[in-house]
């Protein structure tokens, strides 16, 4: 019956002490580093590998060529389940319905805004009589403290 008590561990390891503060520099700014030839070399690592070398009697290996089959066409014929033809005609068809639905709204949106500018040039047109209207009326009558 040892399957449902917890281990103890033994092998835990201790804390580490802190990192040792970093030295500051005054002429090094943040991102800013002296740049020395060790530092300019490339990092050490394999040696490039030389160029192959063939010996001079064995001829370049051919590049393969791609064939195509034999008996198969430009253009290949793709099956398609006549379920799955017939739902993307339904859709299709709903797309081009909805489309026409939008395109008759947009019409009708159109018309009753150029009724609408069409009356506001005719409230333009009014406003405009009535001032003229007012202006004269005014020019006519005399006031009696401008005679």
């Amino acid at each position: 019956m040892a399957f449902f008590f917890k281990k103890k561990r033994d092998d835990e390891l201790p804390e580490l002490p802190p990192m040792p503060p970093l030295p500051e520099d005054e002429g090094m700014e943040q991102g800013n580093f002296p740049m020395d030839e060790e530092a300019a070399m490339p990092p050490m690592g394999l040696p490039p590998m030389p160029p192959a070398r063939m010996p001079a009697s064995m001829p370049p290996p051919p590049m393969p060529q791609l064939q195509k089959p034999m008996g198969l066409s430009e253009t290949a014929t793709v099956f398609v389940k006549i379920d799955k033809y017939r739902e993307i005609m339904q859709m299709v068809d709903s797309m081009n319905t909805k489309l026409e639905d939008l395109r008759h709204n947009l019409d009708k949106i159109s018309a009753i805004k150029q009724k609408e500018t069409e009356i506001i040039q005719g409230w333009n047109a009014l406003l405009s009589d009535s001032k003229t209207k007012i202006d004269e009326l005014n020019r006519k009558l005399l006031r009696p403290g401008e005679a």
